[in-house]
C-alpha cells in the first residue's frame, strides 16, 4: 500500500455517500496536516477502503489514510469511526481554528469540528495555548481567539445568560472559564469586557470592575440594565461588592427621584400604579421611599381633581360628562371632597342659574341629586324649583287633556321632577294633576293614572268615565284601538266588557261575508292580495277575542258566536276565531258530502279519498263532536247501489277524522274499543251485507259475507280492493283461508263490474307464475290487458304492490355530540361474526346498550325478528339456540349481506351499523319501481350491505318479506311467498338471487314506463291497438296504430320494439322518430343499433323451431352478412346518414347526434 503521506499521517472526515450495490463512495475532508494549498479535499472509496462496516454510513465521521493508486489517483484507506483516544482527540485538536469546515455536499458547508467528540477543558486547553504561544499576542488578538472559542456554541437571545460562559457560570465548567480568564492581562480583560459585558463575574480585578461599572451605566440606565448590573454584582467576590454596591445605589437613586417626578406632573396615575412603576427600582435598593411616595400621590390626586373639573365645567348639561365626573367625585374619600368643596360650588352655582332661566329643570334636578354633599347649595335651589316644577306639570298636564300631549310623557317627568321632594310634596302635586286628568277622553291617560305603579286615580271612577267614551266609538276607532293591542286598567274584566259590548252592538248584525265597515263587497276584485271581507272580519273579530283573559268568558262574545249561521261559524273556523265547531255545523258538514266532494273520480281512488275542502277536513279531524253517529245514520239511510258504493267507502273513511294522537295511548285505547263496539252495533242493526262489507274493507275492525265481498268488490275503489286483497292474503298466511292465485283471483272478479287494472296485471303475473314459475311479465301479456280497457292509465297503480323507490340512499356519519339524537340509543339485538366463520343473531328479552349489556326495557322485536327469519330462511340455513338473557340464531358466512334486513329493520348493531351511522335519501334522484338488486359484499368503508342500482350503490331500507302484522306493506313479493311461488332466481350459471324474480318483474315495470308512453297516438292522446300478430320475432306484436274515428292519424301504422342491445341500452325504438338505416329496419335513438346478422341468424332459428315462415330476403341478410351491428356501423337515427367514428364516439355532422361506444 503505497500511503501518500506516511504510515503515520491520519486525517479526519465525513462520509458524503457511499452506494452499496455500486461499490464506491467520497469522503468529504479539508487540507489540514496535508501539504496542499487547496482547501476542500474530497477521497474516493470503496468496499476495501473501511476497516469497519459500520463506517460506511452516509454522515459517518471517520478516521483515514491516503493511498496514491497505480493510477495516480487517491483513494482514503483504513477508514474508521473516530474514537475518544488520545491520539484521535490531538488529531481532532489539530483541526480547530482554520481546518473547521468541510464541503459535505453540493452547496452545503458543515463545520466538522463541531462534531468531533472533544471535552470542553481539552478545548480551553487548545485555546490557552494558542494565546500563551501567539507571537502576536495582544489585547485585540487575544479577544479575537476568546470570540472565535465562544461562538462554538448556541446563544439564548431571550435569556440573560445568553453566553455559553454566563451558563457555565452555575456549573462544574466555571472552573474552566476561571482558569482561561486567569491567563489574561488588564487590558486583555478590559477588552472582552468591551464584547462581552456579562464576563465580569469572571474579573477578580477591584480597579476593572469600578471602571466596567461607570461604562455600563453611563450610556444605558434603562431598567433592564441596572437589574442586569445588580444580578452581576451579586455575583462578585464579597471583598469587592461594598464599594461597587455604593456606587450603584447613587445610580439608581437618582433614577427613582427622575421616575417620581414625572409621576407627580401626571393625573391619571393610582396608589397601585406607582407600586408598580416603582417596584423593580426599590429592589435595587436600600431605601423605602415611603415619604416621596406619599408627596407624589397627593399632587397627582390634585391634577386629576383639576383636570376632571374642567371637562365638567366646559360640557356641564351633558349627560355623560356629569356622569363622569360624579363617578370621579364618588371615588374621592370625604376629606378630598370637603377639600375641594369651595371649588365646585364656584362652578355649580352659576349653572343651576343657568338652568333655572332657561326653564331646564330636569337638568337643574339632575344637578342637585349629583351632588348631595354641598347641601346649602342643593337645599336653596331646591325651594325656588318647586313651583316651578308645578307650573310646568299642570301645563303638560293640560295638553293630555288637550289631546296635544302624551300620557306617558307627563308620568315620565313627573317622576324626574319630582324625586328630590319628601312625599308630602308629591301628593300634593299629584293631587293637582289628576284633578285636570280625569277630565280627559283619552281612555290610555285614564289607564295610567289608575292602573299600577301610579293609581292616582280611583280605577272606578275612571271606568265610569271610559265607559261614556267608548260607548260613542264607531267601527274604525274600535278597530284601531284592537290595533294595538293594550293592555289597559290592569286587565280590569269590566273594560273588557265594555270594548266587546260596544264592538258587537257594532258588527253583531252583519254577516262575515260582508265588510263590517260598510264597504261594498266586489265580487270581481275579491283575490289574494285584494280586500277580503272574511279575512278583514275575523282578523277584528281574533283581536276582540284576545282581549278576554285566559280562563274568563264573556257573556256578549259567547252570544255572538252562537247566533252566528253555520256559514259564519266556519268562517270563523277557517281564520281561527274559533277552535272547534258546533255539532249541527258537523252534521250539516258530513251530510253534504259527495262524491263531487273529491277532486278525482272514485275509479282513481288508489290513495284513501280527502275532502277538496280543506276546511271539512279541518273541521272534522279537530272536532270533539262523537261523528260515528252522524254518519251511521247516513249510512243507514243510504241507498247501497252500485253507484253508491264510493260514496258510502268516503263517508265510512270519515268516522276516523278525528282518531286521537295514537301516541296518546290511554284515550286511544278506550277509544279504538269504543269504536269497535260501535262497529258491531251499526252492522247489526242495520243488516245489509253491503255495508258489513264496506265497514270490513275500511276498517278491517269488523267480519263480513265473503259471498257479499265478491258481489260489490269490482264496485270498490281500487286502494279499497287492493287493501282488500292484501287484507286476504293475511289470512292465507295465518292460515284461516285458502287459495290459489287462480282461485283467489275468480273469487274477486266474478261481479259485473272488472277489478282495478293494477289487480289484473298482478294477478296475471301470479297466475302465469304459478303454473310455470319460470315465466315472466313481458309486453305480450301487457298489450292483451291493456286491450280492451278504457282505465288502462291506471296501470301505474301497481306500484302499490311493489317497493317504490324514493330515491337514492347514501350513507351519514352521525357526531359524537348532542345534535346526534341517536348516540345513546339502545339495540334490540346484536348481530356479529363468530370464529367459526359464521354468524350469530343474538335477539334479547330486553334491550342492550353498544356493548351488550342488558337495559331494563323491554325488546319489542324480540317476536318480529324470529317470524322474519322463518319466513326467509329454510330450517337448514341456520340453527336456533335458546339462552337465558334472549335466543340466538346461527349462520353460514355467506349470510352477512342479507342479515342486514334484519338488522336494519328491528335496530341491531352489526358491523358498522351503530348509533353513528345514519341513511338518507336525494329525492332527486327517485323513480317509480325500484330495480336495485343487493350486492354480494358488504361497502368497503362503513362495513353494511347496500343495493347496486344504475351503477352506482343504493343504501335503501332492505327489500324484505312482510310480517302478518304489516299486512298493509305486503308487495307482491309476499303475494308469491304466501301463493308458495318462487321468489329466488336462479342463473344458468346456478347462482341464486334472493327476490330475483321479484327484482325481475320491478325492472320490467320501470322499461315499461317509458314503453307505454310510446302506445299513445300523438294526434289525439288515445292508446293505440295492435295492429296484428308478427312472424315470431322478439316481440309478438310491434305494429300499432289508432283507430279512434275522429283521429286525423286513423290507420297509420306505428312500429314499436325495444332494441336488440339489450345488455346495455333500453331504449325503445319509435318510427315516428327513428329512420330506417340502408338496409330497413329502425334506429335506436340511443346507442344507434339497427340491425345485426347474428340477430337474425338467432330469428331463422326460431322460425325453423316454432314453423314460421322464413323469408328468402332473411336468408339472404344472414347469408351476405349485411348487420351493420358487426361491422361497427352507426346511422343517424335522425337523418339517416352514415355517422363518423371519432375514437369509439360516433358524430353525425348534420344533425349533431353523438352515440357513445367507447
Amino acid at each position: 500500500m503505497n500511503l501518500l503521506y506516511g504510515e503515520d499521517k491520519f486525517f479526519i472526515g465525513a462520509v458524503k455517500f457511499f452506494d452499496l450495490i455500486k461499490d464506491f463512495g467520497f469522503i468529504a475532508s479539508n487540507n489540514c496536516n496535508m501539504p496542499t494549498a487547496q482547501y476542500n479535499q474530497d477521497f474516493y472509496v470503496n468496499s476495501a477502503s473501511f476497516v469497519e462496516e459500520e463506517a460506511k454510513e452516509d454522515g459517518r465521521i471517520v478516521v483515514f489514510q491516503v493511498e496514491k493508486q497505480k493510477s495516480g489517483r487517491t483513494r482514503a484507506v483504513n477508514v474508521r469511526r473516530i474514537t475518544k483516544s488520545e491520539d484521535d482527540i490531538n488529531l481532532a485538536l489539530s483541526y480547530y481554528g482554520e481546518h473547521e469546515y468541510i464541503a459535505y455536499k453540493e452547496g452545503i458547508k458543515t463545520n466538522l469540528f463541531n462534531r468531533l467528540p472533544i471535552s470542553r477543558n481539552r478545548v480551553v486547553e487548545k485555546v490557552k495555548s494558542l494565546i500563551v504561544e501567539d507571537e502576536e499576542r495582544s489585547p485585540e488578538n487575544t479577544a479575537r481567539h476568546f470570540t472565535f472559542f465562544v461562538e462554538h456554541f448556541k446563544q439564548d437571545i431571550h435569556s440573560q445568560d445568553r453566553y455559553i460562559f454566563d451558563r457555565d457560570f452555575y456549573r462544574e465548567e466555571k472552573n474552566l472559564w476561571m482558569s482561561l480568564f486567569a491567563i489574561f492581562t488588564y487590558d486583555e480583560k478590559w477588552e472582552i469586557l468591551e464584547t462581552y459585558p456579562t464576563a465580569i463575574k469572571y474579573v477578580n480585578d477591584e480597579r476593572i470592575l469600578l471602571k466596567w461599572l461607570d461604562t455600563v451605566s453611563l450610556d444605558n440606565k434603562s431598567l433592564p440594565q441596572l437589574q442586569y448590573i445588580y444580578n452581576v454584582i451579586k455575583l462578585l467576590p464579597t471583598q469587592y461588592q461594598g464599594n461597587v454596591k455604593e456606587s450603584f445605589e447613587k445610580i439608581v437613586d437618582s433614577e427613582i427621584k427622575r421616575e417620581l417626578k414625572e409621576l407627580s406632573e401626571r393625573s391619571n396615575v393610582g396608589e397601585a400604579d406607582l407600586d408598580r412603576a416603582l417596584r423593580c427600582y426599590l429592589r435595587l435598593t436600600s431605601k423605602n421611599y415611603d415619604d416621596e411616595k406619599k408627596l407624589c400621590l397627593a399632587e397627582i390626586k390634585n391634577n386629576r381633581f383639576k383636570q376632571e373639573l374642567n371637562k365638567f365645567s366646559n360640557r356641564p348639561l351633558e349627560s355623560y360628562v356629569l356622569s363622569s365626573f360624579t363617578c370621579f367625585l364618588d371615588r374621592l374619600s370625604v376629606e378630598d371632597k370637603n377639600m375641594h368643596k369651595r371649588e365646585l360650588e364656584d362652578v355649580i352655582k352659576p349653572i343651576l342659574e343657568s338652568c333655572l332661566s332657561d326653564k331646564l329643570y330636569s337638568k337643574a334636578i339632575e344637578l342637585i341629586c349629583s351632588f348631595p354633599f354641598l347641601s346649602d347649595i342643593c337645599s336653596t335651589y331646591s325651594k325656588r324649583l318647586l313651583p316651578l316644577i308645578i307650573t310646568y306639570l299642570k301645563g303638560e298636564a293640560q295638553s293630555v287633556l288637550n289631546s296635544a300631549g302624551n300620557i306617558e310623557d307627563l308620568l315620565s317627568d313627573y317622576d324626574g321632577l319630582t324625586r328630590i321632594y319628601k312625599d308630602s310634596e308629591k301628593t300634593t302635586i299629584r293631587q293637582t294633576l289628576v284633578r285636570i286628568l280625569l277630565n280627559s277622553n283619552s281612555i290610555f291617560a285614564l289607564s295610567k293614572i289608575s292602573s299600577y305603579p301610579y293609581e292616582w286615580a280611583d280605577m272606578d271612577l275612571a271606568l265610569e268615565k271610559v265607559e261614556k267614551i267608548v260607548s260613542v266609538w264607531d267601527y274604525n276607532i274600535v278597530k284601531d284601538f284592537l290595533e294595538i293591542e293594550p293592555n289597559l286598567f290592569d286587565d280590569d274584566i269590566r273594560f273588557v266588557d265594555m270594548i266587546i259590548n260596544r264592538a258587537i252592538q257594532l258588527v253583531g248584525n252583519i254577516a262575515l261575508t260582508n265588510f263590517f265597515d260598510g264597504t261594498p263587497v266586489d265580487s270581481e276584485s275579491k283575490g289574494l292580495y285584494s280586500r277580503n271581507p272574511e279575512r278583514e272580519n275575523c282578523d277584528f273579530l281574533r283581536k276582540l277575542k284576545a282581549l278576554i283573559p285566559n280562563g274568563k268568558e264573556n257573556a256578549r262574545w259567547n252570544s255572538y258566536i252562537q247566533t252566528r249561521s253555520n256559514e259564519d261559524l266556519l268562517i270563523l273556523f277557517d281564520n281561527g276565531v274559533i277552535m272547534s265547531l258546533p255539532g249541527r255545523v258537523i252534521e250539516e258538514i258530513i251530510n253534504s258530502v259527495t262524491l263531487d266532494s273529491v277532486m278525482s273520480r272514485s275509479e282513481r281512488w288508489y290513495y284513501r279519498p280527502s275532502l277538496s275542502n280543506q276546511i271539512y277536513v279541518k273541521a272534522l279531524k279537530t272536532t270533539t263532536v262523537d261523528l260515528f253517529p252522524i254518519i251511521a245514520n247516513r249510512l243507514e239511510n243510504l241507498d247501497l247501489s252500485f253507484d253508491n258504493i264510493p260514496l258510502a267507502v268516503l263517508l265510512a273513511e270519515l268516522m276516523v277524522y278525528n282518531k286521537p294522537d295514537p301516541y296518546d295511548t290511554s284515550t286511544s285505547y278506550y277509544w279504538e274499543r269504543s269504536f269497535k263496539a260501535n262497529l258491531a252495533k251499526l252492522k247489526r242493526t242495520s243488516n245489509n251485507q253491503r255495508l258489513a262489507v264496506i265497514l270490513w274493507a275500511v276498517h278491517f275492525r269488523s267480519s263480513a259475507s265473503m259471498a257479499a265481498l265478491a258481489d260489490v268488490f269490482g264496485y270498490l275503489p281500487p286502494y279499497v280492493q287492493i287493501r282488500s286483497v292484501k287484507k286476504l292474503f293475511q289470512l292465507m298466511s295465518q292460515g284461516k283461508i285458502t287459495h290459489t292465485a287462480d282461485s283467489l283471483y275468480q273469487f274477486i272478479s266474478q261481479g259485473e263490474k272488472p277489478i282495478c287494472f293494477p289487480l289484473e296485471i298482478a294477478f296475471a303475473y301470479l297466475r302465469r307464475r304459478e303454473k310455470d314459475p319460470n315465466s315472466i311479465l313481458d309486453n305480450n301479456v301487457m298489450l292483451k290487458l291493456l286491450n280492451g280497457r278504457e282505465d288502462h292509465a291506471e296501470w301505474i297503480g301497481i306500484r302499490q304492490l311493489m317497493t317504490e323507490c324514493n330515491g337514492r340512499w347514501k350513507v351519514e356519519e352521525l357526531p359524537d355530540d348532542y345534535t346526534n339524537k341517536k348516540r345513546y340509543k339502545y339495540y334490540n339485538g346484536l348481530i356479529n361474526k363468530t370464529e367459526e366463520r359464521g354468524i350469530r343473531v343474538f335477539v334479547p328479552f330486553k334491550m342492550i346498550d353498544g356493548f351488550g349489556e342488558l337495559k331494563e326495557y323491554n325488546n319489542k322485536y324480540y317476536n318480529d325478528v324470529g317470524e322474519l327469519i322463518k319466513l326467509t330462511y329454510a330450517d337448514s340455513d341456520y340453527k336456533m339456540i335458546n339462552e337465558t338473557q334472549g335466543v340466538s340464531y346461527y349462520f353460514d358466512d355467506s349470510h352477512e349481506t342479507d342479515l342486514f334486513a334484519l338488522a336494519r329493520s328491528f335496530n341491531m348493531k352489526f358491523n358498522g351499523l351503530n348509533n353513528f351511522l345514519g341513511f338518507i335519501v336525494n329525492e332527486a334522484d327517485d323513480d317509480v319501481f325500484c330495480e336495485s338488486r343487493l350486492a354480494n359484499d358488504v361497502d368497503n368503508w362503513f362495513g353494511v350491505a347496500f343495493y347496486w342500482c344504475g351503477n352506482k350503490p343504493c343504501f335503501r331500507p332492505p327489500v324484505r318479506y312482510m310480517l302478518d302484522r304489516e299486512w298493509e306493506e305486503y308487495t307482491l313479493l309476499d303475494f308469491m311467498r304466501i301463493l308458495k311461488i318462487p321468489t329466488a332466481y336462479v342463473n344458468r350459471n346456478g347462482r341464486k338471487t334472493m327476490f330475483g324474480h321479484y327484482i325481475i318483474l320491478s325492472s320490467y315495470l320501470k322499461s315499461f314506463i317509458k314503453f307505454y308512453e310510446h302506445l299513445k297516438c300523438r294526434e289525439c292522446g288515445k292508446l293505440m291497438k295492435p295492429q296484428g300478430i308478427t312472424n315470431f320475432t322478439t316481440k309478438a306484436i310491434n305494429e300499432f296504430s289508432c283507430t279512434n274515428e275522429d283521429c286525423v292519424g286513423k290507420g297509420r301504422i306505428v312500429y314499436l320494439n325495444h332494441c336488440f342491445n339489450k345488455q346495455k341500452c333500453n331504449a325503445t325504438i319509435d318510427s315516428r322518430d327513428s329512420m330506417q338505416c340502408p338496409n330497413g329496419q329502425y334506429i335506436c335513438p340511443e346507442c344507434g343499433a339497427c340491425c345485426s346478422t347474428e340477430n337474425f341468424r338467432l330469428r331463422i332459428s326460431h322460425l325453423q323451431m316454432t314453423g314460421g315462415t322464413i323469408s328468402k330476403w332473411l336468408i339472404d341478410f344472414v347469408r351476405n352478412n349485411r348487420g351493420h351491428w358487426e361491422k361497427q356501423e352507426f346511422f343517424c337515427y335522425k337523418c339517416g346518414k352514415l355517422m363518423t367514428n371519432e375514437n369509439g364516439k360516433y358524430v353525425c355532422k348534420d344533425c349533431g347526434t353523438e352515440y357513445n361506444h367507447k
